[in-house]
């Protein structure tokens, strides 16, 4: 987990900020329980910044325990409507939770904070494919590449969106890049190794179908002109007799 701390706030010496950096450490260590017994106590304290409420409500999210995960990401955006991470959490939470439209406004906040945010631009891309609201969510990818081109993860989820447009070509260019950029074996490599398998299957299906179409037609044609030669014979027989 990638934790922020970037609200100049907790830098204080206050019991928040206490609290708070000794949940990290344990976290860190791998001490999940006690990580989350002192993020409790440092967000109950009132002088808590937005991102220590994000802090914990990342934690809780990472622990599959989403009700609560969504309370203290609510409380983070309360604290601080202009902090980019605590909508992108929240959006990730309802995300993960069915709440689409929900999440998606999380994004769009995010976004318009920091036009630049691209956590939130790839993950509003992500969401509006689900929503099926293609053309924006390719925008948003678009956008996210713009300013990180030579990221993995965005570029196999906009393969995604490529593939569901039945673009196949665009996609499966997009997916032997995931593949050149996998220096080692992981998640990702095999999901893009999948995926390429997919689409190369899909683009030769697509090419076939295209070929059969042109022989189709060129049959058609090909057949209309002999159909007309008997009735232009039998015209001209006509004005002959």
């Amino acid at each position: 987990m990638q934790v922020h701390q970037r609200d100049t706030s907790c830098h204080k010496p206050t019991a928040a900020f206490i609290l708070h950096q000794f949940g990290i450490i344990a976290y860190s260590g791998k001490k999940i329980e006690v990580a989350l017994t002192f993020m409790s106590m440092a967000c109950a304290q009132p002088e808590a910044p937005a991102l220590c409420h994000r802090n914990y409500a990342e934690m809780l999210h990472r622990c599959g325990q989403l009700d609560r995960a969504e309370a203290a990401a609510r409380r983070a955006v309360q604290c601080d409507s202009d902090c980019v991470d605590a909508w992108d959490t929240l959006g990730t939470i309802l995300f993960d939770r069915g709440a689409l439209a929900e999440s998606r406004d999380c994004y769009q906040a995010a976004v318009q904070i920091k036009p630049d945010f691209l956590p939130a631009l790839n993950n509003l891309a992500v969401v509006l494919h689900k929503l099926g609201q293609f053309d924006a969510s390719e925008v948003y990818y678009r956008g996210a590449l713009n300013l990180q081109s030579d990221n993995l993860e965005i570029q196999l989820n906009f393969a995604n969106l490529l593939e569901e447009l039945k673009r196949y070509r665009e996609a499966l260019a997009l997916a032997k890049r995931v593949l050149e950029g996998c220096t080692k074996s992981n998640e990702l490599r095999q999901v893009a190794l999948e995926l390429k398998r997919r689409l190369a299957r899909a683009a030769s299906s697509q090419k076939g179908a295209g070929r059969i179409l042109r022989v189709a037609l060129k049959s058609r044609e090909s057949k209309t002109r002999r159909a007309g030669a008997p009735i232009q014979a039998r015209r001209s027989a006509n004005r002959s007799s």
